[in-house]
């Protein structure tokens, strides 16, 4: 994905992605090959790993991460697991030549996936599927980002103006955003939304600070968040109830379990997080069936069958 040239092992059966972008691609294609999670999935329940995550990937670590920020992983820990490839996350904000250096000198092959947006998931999922021996698997993956992109590209496009306006609120206390062009809020923008903080991202981790008076003045439709407790905070708060969306109930809580759906990491959830958002915004223009397509997901991507109390707990 990034031009270079890689020789791998004939048989890649552990792996090691530097970021959680990657390592939910490897997740996906193959949960047994994957070594472990950079950042714990949000499971805030007993019982929840066995509802929620893969077979294959219940007993995983937490290894860290070796680019971005959170939990860093030492490159001897790391070598200490044997991978047999590692899966570094290439984007506008990384790149990975620090990393070709140390892996060359300890004789791993290492392999970029360029990961900006949503539409590249689907070349990525096939150099997965390329890598882990299982193109049928990846066909499967990428097919269903495509068609899901199709689908939220012909809806944006028949859209008429007024757009929804849509604030994006990412932090305990809702005064933590991201701009429209930013890979954080690619979700919304893919639903169709105006995301009110109108600007280019600077720099990765984004969550870019603004005020209560800001947000009152973009008087957003609608508020997007996955923070429990703002959303509570927000609906009883006086203060918030003077933004437009948190005074009409217009506040969407985005589901989480066991990755959120838009965000934190940015990647392919944004595939069923974007028509989510887009069947929220308009419902009439974007009809979906929102528990039926959300055991589609699961069951296609993370190979668990959910019942009708876990929709409860992931969509309420």
């Amino acid at each position: 994905m990034t031009g270079r040239r890689v020789v791998l092992p004939e048989r890649v059966e552990r792996v090691y992605a530097t970021a959680p972008p990657v390592a939910l691609v490897v997740y996906a294609v193959d949960p047994k090959t994957l070594l472990g999670w950079n950042f714990p999935p949000y499971l805030p329940r007993p019982g929840d790993r066995a509802r929620f995550i893969a077979p294959d990937a219940r007993d995983l670590p937490v290894l860290g991460n070796m680019m971005g920020h959170g939990q860093q992983t030492g490159l001897e820990a790391l070598l200490a697991l044997k991978p047999d490839v590692v899966v570094a996350w290439a984007n506008t904000f990384l790149e990975g030549a620090p990393l070709e250096k140390r892996f060359a000198e300890a004789g791993v092959p290492l392999v970029l996936m360029k990961i900006d947006t949503l539409a590249d998931y689907p070349k990525a999922f096939a150099l997965m599927g390329e890598i882990l021996s299982a193109p049928t698997r990846a066909g499967a993956l990428a097919g269903y980002v495509s068609a899901a992109l199709a689908r939220l590209d012909a809806h944006v496009a028949a859209l008429k103006p007024p757009r929804v306006k849509v604030y994006y609120a990412e932090s305990p206390d809702g005064l933590a955003t991201d701009c429209d062009l930013s890979i954080h809020a690619e979700a919304i923008r893919r639903a169709g939304g105006d995301n009110v903080y109108h600007c280019k991202q600077a720099e990765l981790v984004g969550l870019e600070h603004v005020s209560l008076e800001e947000i009152i003045s973009w008087a957003p439709d609608v508020i997007v968040t996955a923070e429990e407790a703002f959303a509570g905070r927000a609906a009883a708060d006086p203060r918030w109830r003077a933004v437009k969306a948190a005074g009409d109930g217009g506040i969407v809580r985005i589901p989480r379990l066991p990755f959120n759906w838009i965000d934190r990491p940015p990647g392919y959830m944004q595939a069923l997080g974007a028509q989510f958002l887009a069947h929220r915004f308009y419902p009439d223009a974007f009809p979906l069936d929102v528990r039926d397509e959300t055991k589609k997901f699961y069951r296609l991507f993370f190979n668990v069958d959910l019942d009708d109390a876990d929709l409860d707990r992931l969509l309420n």
